[in-house]
């Protein structure tokens, strides 16, 4: 490629693929630099750009696309062979391993990015490859790389002390990659809105080896310390606190931003919305009704009043977040090129799908609403990458394997419904949720001897026990008794009786923000208790008071 294409080639990777989540080029200079590149790297960078725009791509271009990926593979491999690793090495391991994941060859995925990985690592502490900056930004996109899509443990989250207790609250960085921060420039991970994504990402692989491990049948319950909930929910607590004001929500608002604006700062807006959506997704896996159910399958005693109220208002909080994004990007046509967000969307859909069954009218229409809005999105995304396909298709079976199971409330009314719950779980695991039907990948390898072909869910036990479709939230777990009053009477004996789990009132008119309608005071007496203004300007004023102290 030369002149022209080439210059396509860069303005394509910087709308679409900058920051988004890598940031392995200057921006400034990318285009400029692009003749002077290895030929391995042009063409990884071909094979990841010429996707975009979404809806462009047609099935024999894809395959040109694969070609151009496999050349580049074969030249950066025999730059091993030969000993002769640069930094265009990493770089294209990088981005290779990008597609492959996207492609669904997640072990081949994972091999690529171990090896860009282990390369790195053995690089002596004060030397670095070529170019400084580029050095650190390489080192900054592996090892966020390694957290959105590196193998995850099916074992549980160690207890043990802080991961990185020597490093305040607020860092990022594991000794393995902070040192190669020391001494050096300071690349884009360190600065700006980056320097949040790389922490999220890291929180997002705690929830992801959570949603994966197997539970022993001792397992502390989520509401203990020392349980893999509370390590994750903590780490999730530390980062929001080191996130500065002009990062958050309030101070950006990109519903005044015009669709062209949003465009043209792809490179600003897309690492935003990746800190938005990661971070709403994080509590809404954590609380996932099967991930809940499958923790308490051996819990001797009743489930904590206040976890279940806690857990219902984490998921319903955060995934109308999520929701309302999807309405803004839509309202904006902005489309996000990340493969790692359509992942959020479906913990998303797969918590609307379980609420499309609930009694309550309002509730099972707006999770009806709210599980096609989700598809939509994804169905979009899906033109670009494989993985994000197949995990449409594995939604759309999970809806079609949804069915009335015989219950003895049968008789009373309720119905109970079963899934298919292997399906519901890989769906939940970020390197089966992309693959058909969350089959393991198998394209590595040949001549495999499958002897028993029929997929066993000993593991999970029985999808009807742990899946809970119909219920809101964990409600339906069989460690809940069924009358379990979720607020204090309010002198109305109607209320006394309803306010339960199983007939909330009000709560399909305030699912969105957790607060059901018979809250005594917020209605008849609502200056009887502080507001959120008031605790704002609580906090304002204290904030003031010490800073002019």
């Amino acid at each position: 490629m030369h002149g022209q294409n080439l210059e396509d080639l860069g303005h394509l990777y910087l709308t679409w693929c900058h920051n988004q989540p890598l940031a392995l080029f200057n921006k400034d200079t990318f285009v400029q630099s692009l003749p002077k590149r290895n030929r391995e790297l042009v063409l990884v960078l071909q094979a990841l750009a010429f996707r975009f725009p979404p809806g462009s791509i047609t099935p024999q271009y894809y395959g040109q696309l694969s070609s151009m990926a496999e050349t580049a593979r074969q030249i950066v491999m025999n730059r091993i062979t030969d000993r002769q690793v640069d930094l265009p090495t990493l770089q294209t391991l990088c981005l290779l391993s990008v597609i492959d994941f996207a492609d669904g060859r997640t072990i081949q995925a994972a091999l690529t990015l171990n090896t860009a990985n282990h390369l790195a690592q053995s690089v002596p502490r004060s030397n670095a490859l070529d170019d400084a900056l580029e050095w650190n930004d390489c080192m900054g996109s592996i090892t966020i790389l390694s957290y959105l899509q590196g193998s995850v443990s099916s074992t549980a989250i160690p207890i043990s002390p802080p991961i990185y207790p020597q490093y305040p609250v607020n860092s990022w960085c594991g000794p393995e990659t902070i040192r190669w921060r020391e001494g050096r420039p300071e690349g884009q991970f360190g600065k700006g809105i980056l320097k949040f994504t790389t922490p999220l990402a890291q929180a997002w692989q705690m929830a992801r080896t959570y949603a994966t491990s197997r539970v022993a049948h001792d397992v502390l319950p989520p509401w203990d310390p020392q349980s893999d909930y509370s390590r994750v929910m903590q780490r999730h607590l530390e980062i929001d606190c080191g996130v500065p004001l002009k990062y958050r929500f309030a101070a950006n608002r990109l519903e005044d931003e015009v669709s062209t604006s949003c465009q043209q700062r792809r490179d600003y807006w897309g690492p935003w919305l990746f800190t938005q959506f990661i971070y709403a997704a994080i509590p809404c896996l954590l609380n996932h009704p099967l991930l809940l159910s499958m923790r308490l399958r051996n819990f001797r005693y009743t489930i904590p009043q206040a976890f279940i109220q806690q857990s219902f208002e984490a998921i319903s909080r955060n995934s109308r977040w999520i929701m309302y994004y999807l309405d803004l990007l839509e309202s904006k046509s902005f489309q996000l090129s990340d493969p790692a967000l359509a992942h959020c969307v479906v913990i998303i859909a797969t918590i609307h799908l379980q609420h499309s069954f609930v009694q309550d009218p309002s509730l099972r229409n707006k999770a009806e609403m709210g599980f096609k809005k989700c598809l939509d999105f994804l169905y979009r995304m899906a033109s670009v990458w494989p993985n994000v396909s197949a995990m449409c298709q594995n939604l759309e079976t999970l809806r079609q394997s949804v069915h009335v199971v015989q219950s003895p409330d049968a008789t009373q009314g309720m119905r109970s419904f079963s899934i298919n719950g292997q399906l519901l779980w890989d769906t939940l695991a970020y390197d089966r949720a992309g693959l058909p039907n969350g089959q393991a990948d198998q394209s590595m390898f040949s001549g495999l001897f499958v002897p028993n072909p029929e997929r066993q869910g000993d593991e999970l036990g029985s999808a009807a026990e742990f899946d809970l479709v119909g219920s809101i939230g964990i409600s339906g777990h069989k460690a809940i008794p069924m009358k379990t009053p979720l607020f204090p009477p309010d002198g109305d004996a109607s209320t006394s009786t309803q306010g339960t789990f199983g007939n909330i009132p009000g709560i399909s008119s305030n699912i969105d923000v957790g607060v059901p309608v018979d809250v005594p005071g917020l209605n008849e007496q609502e200056g009887f208790f502080l507001q959120p203004t008031d605790f704002g300007r609580a906090i304002d004023d204290w904030l003031n008071f010490e800073l002019n102290g």
